[in-house]
Formats: structure tokens, sequence, C-alpha cells
């Protein structure tokens, strides 16, 4: 097995993902405003690479790529790739991707915990709007998620485009008429027992399952000074390797 270094809570994801209950709600420039609601599926790979050292520095990761294929037709609606990072000495995570409409984005991420019955947020961490959003959310759903057997593992990422160390890039022209300014998305990694009964009336047997949520928001400007909207996408992904 190869030196995977010390992926943190990250371990988790590695594998192949695959879920079809995706939902995009997609916001409209005004006028005449409103939004557009689609459905996808979305199929997602984590594998491990080698520790990149930076001087004393050292990561640990997963490169991934991700593709959502809208439900009612073939063309591709949206991919990324990039990597999941985790820096075991201060306990961070990032998140750096590229979409190939001209963006990239580099998003500070933290591990999170429920206690009692809301989310924690860890001293030092500052949210911002669609990080707010994204843990109210949550919350709503709070006890749902509790209902499962095992305690799930929660990570927020975040990123504005006016921070210097963790923004968002675009070309002139989604700069000017599609301007993403804040990014944050929750994932939640749940492992349960399914019984799955037999075909043939036979006995029915445990499978251990896993499942990945997320819920991710943008906040976009169409045009220089506009009023923000928010661009949400979300699934619940299972775990097939």
């Amino acid at each position: 097995m190869g030196n995977y270094g010390d992926l943190g809570p990250l371990s988790a994801l590695m594998g192949e993902w695959y879920g079809n209950i995706g939902k995009d709600v997609f916001p409209l420039p005004s006028p005449p405003g409103g939004e557009v609601k689609s459905k996808y599926v979305e199929s997602t790979s984590f594998m491990p690479i080698a520790p990149v050292a930076n001087g004393p520095q050292t990561l640990s990761g997963l490169q991934y790529k991700t593709t959502l294929i809208g439900d009612n037709y073939t063309e591709q609606e949206h991919q990324e790739v990039g990597y999941y990072l985790y820096n075991p000495s201060n306990e961070q995570l990032l998140k750096t991707f590229a979409i190939p409409r001209g963006e990239a984005i580099l998003a500070l991420g933290r591990e999170i915990f429920i206690f009692e019955d809301r989310l924690e947020i860890p001293d030092g961490l500052s949210l911002n709007d669609v990080g707010r959003m994204a843990i109210e959310d949550i919350n709503k759903n709070i006890l749902e998620i509790q209902r499962f057997p095992s305690m799930p593992k929660l990570f927020l990422f975040q990123a504005n485009s006016k921070d210097k160390s963790f923004g968002i890039l675009n070309t002139p022209y989604l700069d000017k008429y599609f301007n993403i300014t804040q990014f944050a998305a929750i994932m939640m990694i749940q492992s349960f027992e399914q019984e799955q009964k037999s075909p043939f009336g036979g006995p029915s047997v445990k499978v251990h399952r896993t499942t990945l949520t997320y819920n991710e928001y943008s906040a976009l400007e169409y045009t220089p000074g506009a009023n923000e909207v928010y661009h949400l996408d979300s699934n619940t992904l299972w775990k097939q390797v």
C-alpha cells in the first residue's frame, strides 16, 4: 500500500460514489428574476495522493473528479476536478478545484461537530453569508441526522472572492456577467447497516453502507454591484467501492 500520509477525517471520502437525487436551484437575473429547478445524477471519485511537502509543511490529500448529468438528458451539466487536502499540524482542510468555465476556487475547511441539537462552530471560524445558510439548513434537519446509529462526519468549506488566501478566480467575462463572490459547502458522511432482502426468498443480510450528503451554495452577482442571488446544489451519494 502506498504512503498516503495522515489523511485525517478525509480518509472517509476515499473510493467511488454515485447519487441520483441531486437538486439544483439556479437563480435568474432580474428582470425577470425567479429561479430554475432541475435534478441531476452524479459520479464522484476520490483517490489518495502522496503527501506534498512545502518546507516544514506537509499536506496529505485526495484527488477528486465529479461529473453531474441532468436526469432528463444525456448532456453533461457540470464537471469539476481538484483536491481535498489535510494539514495535520493545524487540522485545517482545503478544497482546491477548477471548473471548465474559466473558474478556480480555493476554500478553507474545518471538521465541525454536532453538540446536543446544533452544529458546533470551532473557535476562530467566521462564517460568510452562504456559510450561515449552509449551517442553518443542517440545523433544520438535525433531528433526522441524529436518528443514524453513528455520529456523522461533517466538513464546512468556505471561500470569498475578496480573500487573498482562500478566494475565487474568474475570467474577465465571468467577473462582469456571472461573478461568484462567495462559496460554501457542508459535507456529511454517515455509515449504517442496511438490511437487504433476498430476491429468491432466502434470509435477508445486513450490508454496511456509507452515504455522502452535501449542500453547496454560491453567491452570484450578474452585474458588478448588483444584489447577490444564491445558487444551491445538493445531493446524497452512496459509496460504491
